[in-house]
């Protein structure tokens, strides 16, 4: 219903009455995620990730809080976890390569855009961003081998 603030103001009351119930948590992170308020995201999605159902959406909302807040280097364990267990998960892994690159990490977000486009060559975003991240990082041999690809 897109009532975010009423959802974040019950959420909340329901963590005075049970703060130990972590779903609740992720409930509350990801509605402070939709009002774009990404500090209190992120610190209510910390505790709501240990959920044992969290979902993709879940850690993608704290790692792109943290992203937002430009804590590159905190956001990459978070996508790192996401995505062992919820491996197929091709935003996910994006936003990983994302905060490498942000990191300055260029080797690293190569690294994750080339896995993405070898599991999908129709992906030319990833194939975009593999060659850029390759540049940055001054790996020669993959801008050759893949900078063709780009035409």
């Amino acid at each position: 219903m897109n009532q975010f603030e009423q959802s974040i103001f019950y959420t909340q009351k329901a963590i005075d009455l049970n703060p130990k119930d972590t779903s609740l948590y992720a409930n509350l992170g990801d509605g402070y995620f939709m009002i774009n308020d990404f500090d209190r995201s992120a610190k209510a999605l910390k505790k709501g990730v240990l959920w044992k159902d969290a979902t993709p959406t879940n850690y993608k909302h704290y790692g792109i809080s943290l992203f937002n807040l430009k804590r590159y280097k905190e956001a990459i364990p978070v996508f790192k976890k996401g995505l062992q267990k919820f491996p197929d998960d091709v935003e996910m892994a994006s936003n990983l390569g994302n905060s490498y690159g942000a990191a300055a990490n260029y080797g690293e977000a190569g690294q994750v855009f080339e896995t993405i486009y070898t599991k999908d060559s129709s992906n030319v975003n990833a194939l975009r961003l593999m060659v850029i991240s390759y540049e940055q990082a001054g790996n020669k041999e993959k801008v050759t081998q893949y900078g063709p690809l780009l035409k």
